[in-house]
């Protein structure tokens, strides 16, 4: 059954370093309705496609704050109601619609709350590196309406959030923590690189202490969770770039499986520092803290699996749906999985297949070949990695052995690790 509610308007104050007017660039804030609709379901949203219309320098854009179902574990796993943005007349996403926008651009945004509480828009302001941005927040009463204008002149790597509970993003962490969006601002001139965005997020019960044992802890990137986020799929000597905005509430060290990266900015959502190629830094783990944003790039140098995830393992292990705590033996550190790789983690994890190229194929066997040898003549070795005797599943006990030719040597022979 569908319930209509006529919610009243509320005035509020303008918001300080954003103009805000009731019909500077649309029709005047009005009365609306809120509907419940059950087919309204999450997008997850890839951040590869730029939300609004950009037309002679200005980007007018549409958002709204609503509840849709979100199922951040597939679709065969239990959903949640979730309040999240989405540009009107579009489905709702987590993360919420991507402003990007090349420097110097205005943007018109007209934000409507379909929520049943009062919404809190941080982060829709100017960027500019010699202005201080304004902190206060565009203030909406449930069913409210307001149009705010600002100009995007440094370029970077941003975002904007919200909430209805009042608390800060380092507090954020129950039903509003989805109500995020990236800001990108590309420099002028300069043709957008081919990059990916990455937002992650948290749904918890409780902000992280260390005495504390949150009982629900779901960690997603870009709107999902482990197995189901994205798979990557980049070839030999790609040139790749990330953009990454942690906008939970929790810290995050990001690491690289196989591949230094190099970190070409850093941010905290209202500025943003780029690097030089002599002062960026390289590294395998990114420590990421609330509110913080990165940019990275790095060259897959060999072909293979690799993952890019949060280090903590609070925010990658095994858990239920929706990130519910599991009490079961599978969810013990100790514990072995036939399907470890999708069935013994969950959360803050990206899978990347990075595939041979034909160029480099060739010139890689010739480069990695040892001096002297002749092409056909290289060794074949395979690590083994064995239980161990007397090794159990809440217990294990493992061997490491070369095999290169013959029968594989015995179980027990390997150098041995509990």
């Amino acid at each position: 059954m569908h319930v209509r509610v006529l919610i009243p308007l509320v005035a509020l104050a303008a918001v300080a370093g954003a103009s805000t007017n009731r019909d500077a660039f649309g029709a005047a804030p009005r009365r609306m309705v809120a509907e419940p609709v059950a087919a309204d379901r999450v997008e997850p949203n890839d951040n590869r496609r730029p939300a609004g219309t950009l037309r002679s320098g200005v980007l007018q854009l549409k958002l709204q704050a609503r509840v849709a179902m979100w199922f951040p574990d597939g679709n065969a796993a239990p959903g949640t109601p979730m309040p999240a943005f989405a540009e009107e007349g579009k489905p709702a996403r987590i993360p919420g619609p991507l402003v990007r926008v090349p420097s110097g651009t205005d943007v018109e945004v007209s934000v409507s709350n379909a929520l049943p509480d009062t919404l809190l828009v941080y982060g829709l302001h100017m960027r500019n590196a010699g202005k201080e941005a304004p902190d206060a927040p565009i203030v909406l009463s449930p069913g409210e309406r307001r149009n705010v204008r600002f100009k995007l002149d440094a370029a970077g790597t941003y975002y904007y959030w919200a909430t209805t509970t009042r608390r800060s993003l380092a507090f954020r962490t129950l039903h509003d923590a989805q109500l995020t969006g990236a800001i990108v601002v590309d420099e002028v001139g300069v043709r957008a690189n081919r990059d990916r965005i990455f937002v992650v997020g948290m749904w918890t019960d409780t902000v992280h202490r260390a005495m504390t044992h949150r009982q629900r802890v779901l960690a997603v990137i870009n709107g999902m969770s482990w197995p189901h986020t994205e798979r990557l799929q980049q070839s030999v000597g790609d040139t790749v770039r990330w953009r990454v905005i942690n906008a939970s509430a929790d810290l995050h060290p990001m690491h690289l499986h196989g591949f230094y990266f190099r970190v070409d900015s850093r941010g905290d959502g209202v500025r943003d520092t780029a690097y030089t190629a002599a002062t960026a830094s390289l590294a395998v783990t990114e420590v990421m803290p609330f509110g913080s944003t990165r940019s990275l790039s790095w060259i897959p140098e060999r072909a293979g699996n690799w993952l890019f995830h949060c280090h903590i393992p609070e925010h990658f292990g095994a858990r239920g749906p929706l990130g519910v705590k599991r009490d079961d033996v599978a969810n013990e550190s100790a514990a072995s999985h036939a399907d470890h790789a999708t069935g013994g983690m969950n959360g803050m994890v990206l899978g990347i297949e990075v595939r041979p190229s034909r160029v480099t194929a060739a010139s890689t066997r010739a480069s990695s070949r040892p001096a002297g040898n002749a092409a056909g003549s290289e060794r074949v070795m395979r690590l083994l990695v064995r239980p161990n005797r007397g090794s159990s599943g809440s217990a294990p006990l493992y061997g490491y052995a070369f095999h290169e030719t013959a029968a594989e040597p015995a179980a027990d022979s390997g150098l041995g690790f509990g």
